[in-house]
């Protein structure tokens, strides 16, 4: 083996890249307090709810393939926190679990355009992935209590 010089300018390129691809590894993570809007440009990103009052509605973008979103609750849900469809055309597909195991689940069915982290119900904790094939929403879940997340028209 030879000895092969390396300028400053190569090894800060190979840092910079590195860095890059480490970057792609991090979870984006932001805090909803207030209603919103989602974008394509949002997903991947986990959602820490706080509610400091009444309902609040997060809509997520019209379905396309790959889009994907969770929503965690950060505290107890002070009124009914909505993740409603954008698309007239599309459906969730799906259940969330409860945490008692005698609650059993809520499926979603035909015609279910949101879902609820229902108010006085839903804990700290209780989360919900959602993520899309360009048709539907397919969703998945746990909540603490029974009937703390459901499906809704």
């Amino acid at each position: 083996m030879g000895t092969k010089r390396v300028g400053w300018a190569r090894i800060k390129s190979l840092i910079n890249e590195n860095q890059n691809q480490l970057g792609i590894r991090n979870q984006k993570v932001a805090t909803l307090a207030t209603g919103t809007t989602l974008t394509a440009s949002n997903s991947g990103t986990t959602y820490l709810l706080v509610q400091t009052a009444g309902a609040l509605t997060a809509t997520l973008p019209s379905a396309a393939a790959g889009l994907s979103f969770r929503f965690v609750l950060k505290t107890a849900a002070a009124g009914n926190f909505t993740v409603s469809q954008a698309g007239s055309g599309e459906d969730f597909v799906g259940r969330f679990s409860s945490a008692d195991t005698t609650a059993g689940a809520s499926a979603a069915s035909s015609g279910n355009t949101a879902i609820q982290f229902m108010g006085g119900t839903a804990v700290a904790g209780d989360w919900i992935d959602i993520w899309s094939d360009g048709t539907n929403w397919y969703c998945s879940g746990t909540g603490d209590t029974q009937n703390g997340i459901k499906f809704v028209t």
